[in-house]
């Protein structure tokens, strides 16, 4: 088995493990012996986060262009 990774797993990663678990059980348990996934898990928390930020920027921009149309 290979060396295992230990990176810290979030919200989103924990909810792609119980969605790859029910859903896509032959593909969690691939990753699961080759020892990937948790950095696969990792990974998908880091996207998820990062377009988090990404959405409420631009909610935030959204909203900022609402108010100078308004006050017009």
């Amino acid at each position: 088995m290979p060396e295992r990774t230990n990176y810290n797993i979030g919200k989103f990663g924990h909810m792609r493990c119980e969605y790859l678990k029910e859903f896509k059980h032959g593909y969690y348990m691939k990753l699961l012996l080759e020892g990937k996934l948790n950095e696969y898990l990792h990974d998908i928390d880091e996207e998820c986060y990062e377009m988090m930020d990404r959405l409420v920027e631009q909610t935030d921009e959204g909203e900022t262009r609402c108010d100078r149309a308004v006050k017009s």
